[in-house]
């Protein structure tokens, strides 16, 4: 509320020169009984009008003071108005503060939708990674077939150049469960990539306790030139659901005029399969309503009791196990190494980046 106004200066300077001019006049209106009266033509007495000044100037100051009252209930309701708008005010603000809240939980919602969104150009900068990073190989396998009879079978695998860290060799890394035929002394695998990525020939450097990571580093001299990936910059990269990553490697591929096929084998393709983190294993089980776990560790699944890092949204595609699992940036998120239901499953790259901080330069 607004504080009482006092009078004008105005106001008082008038009541004032007032009091001043008529001061010897503001007596009583009548003279005391036993005064004597002033004998006629008496040159001292008061003016014959001056009883209608003194009313007059009564009339004035009561006047006066009805006006100071009528000030003070105007400055009263104004003060009532401004009180008023005041708490109107204090409304609209709540109301914008409101519409604020509200503005806020729709750009969160939106940063969420941008960030799981793949734009052309991050697809481009993870296609072109992969052509520049990612070969294909074939190893061998014992298959025990329905009849009890061993054969040995191709399977094919991708694998990738990693940067351990700056002015380090470039190193190559693969699935574990890609490494069968390479446990052998002597033993060497081909790999083959497009795109201008050389041809190397490998050997196995170290493969990582299966039952513990499904990740192995091969030796392979001539991937000395590529340029190699490194670690998402991403913080715990495979917890962030929806993330967007390109899981990357070689598949069979049905248009065989694609200059993304491999010279030898026209079948297999680079492949970019564009997926997002998910915090779940899977569906159920072809409609049955029983969960999907790949702890149970089926063939299809990473190694044998390997518990994966994490999955992504879509299955991974025979021949890109060991292919990196990458963000929009390039940044390996994890190694491919299986599928699990209708998700895929990736192994982590953490025993690889401590080998390699280990390992004497």
């Amino acid at each position: 509320m607004l504080p009482q106004r006092p009078w004008s200066p105005q106001l008082l300077m008038a009541a004032a020169v007032f009091a001043i001019a008529y001061l010897p006049y503001l007596g009583p209106e009548t003279e005391p009984a036993d005064a004597p009266s002033a004998p006629e033509g008496d040159a001292s007495a008061a003016p014959a009008g001056d009883a209608e000044v003194l009313k007059l100037m009564r009339a004035m100051n009561a006047s006066l003071a009805s006006l100071g009252v009528s000030v003070g209930a105007v400055d009263a309701r104004l003060g009532a108005f401004a009180d008023s708008v005041d708490a109107r005010f204090a409304a609209v603000d709540a109301r914008f503060a409101a519409v604020d809240a509200r503005f806020a939980a729709v750009d969160a919602r939106l940063g969420e939708l941008v960030e799981s969104t793949v734009t052309v150009s991050a697809a481009m900068r993870v296609d072109a990674c992969a052509r520049s990073n990612v070969w294909h190989f074939v190893y061998v396998v014992n298959e025990t077939l329905p009849n009890g009879s061993v054969e040995l079978r191709e399977r094919s695998c991708s694998a990738f150049a990693f940067a351990p860290a700056v002015g380090a060799a470039t190193a190559v890394v693969t699935a574990n469960h890609c490494t069968a035929s390479l446990r052998l002394p002597g033993s060497r695998v081909s790999l083959e990539g497009v795109g201008g990525l050389p041809n190397v020939t490998c050997t196995l450097d170290i493969n990582f306790a299966p039952e513990k990571n499904d990740a192995a580093v091969l030796l392979c001299p001539g991937a000395s030139a590529v340029a190699g990936l490194a670690p998402s910059a991403t913080a715990d990269a495979h917890l962030r659901l929806y993330l967007p990553v390109g899981v990357t490697g070689f598949a069979v591929d049905a248009y065989a005029d694609s200059q993304r096929h491999l010279t030898g084998l026209r079948k297999f393709a680079l492949n970019v399969d564009f997926a997002h983190i998910v915090g779940v294993v899977g569906p159920a089980i072809d409609g049955s309503g029983a969960l999907c776990k790949s702890s149970g560790a089926s063939r299809a699944d990473c190694s044998a009791g390997a518990p994966p890092l994490g999955y992504v949204d879509r299955r991974i595609t025979p021949g890109m196990s060991g292919g990196p699992v990458l963000d929009m940036a390039c940044g390996i998120v994890g190694i491919a190494c299986g599928r699990s239901c209708a998700a895929g499953a990736f192994a982590s790259l953490e025993g690889v980046v401590d080998y390699f901080l280990k390992k004497p330069r």
